[in-house]
């Protein structure tokens, strides 16, 4: 029997640990890292979620927005816009901000 856990579960995942259950994101990264290791464990995009994961942990960023820029990595040409410069900025990438406007 083979499980599979979504992408889209992986965040949710951190996000209820995190916010609900109040572990910390040494923990949440190391137990989410060794379920999507697990054998009988199948998750797309396996590498950018653990890659995701460990910037969560080290730059103290949200999962998803690490998860976004190691995607857009993956991808060529790879460039991440958005509002959020503060999270961002701890990410390797292209990723800009665009001009704020009135």
């Amino acid at each position: 029997m083979v499980v599979f856990i979504h992408p889209l579960i992986v965040a949710e995942l951190v996000w209820t640990l995190e916010s609900f259950y109040e572990y910390p994101r040494r923990k949440i990264a190391e137990v989410l890292e060794q379920l999507v290791e697990a054998q009988g464990v199948e998750v797309p995009e396996k590498e950018i979620i653990i890659d995701a994961l460990q910037d969560y942990e080290v730059k103290n960023v949200d999962f998803i927005d690490a998860y976004l820029v190691h995607y857009a990595a993956h991808r060529e040409p790879f460039t991440i816009y958005t509002l959020d410069k503060k999270h961002f900025s701890h990410l390797k990438g292209d990723i800009r901000v665009p001009p704020h406007s009135c």
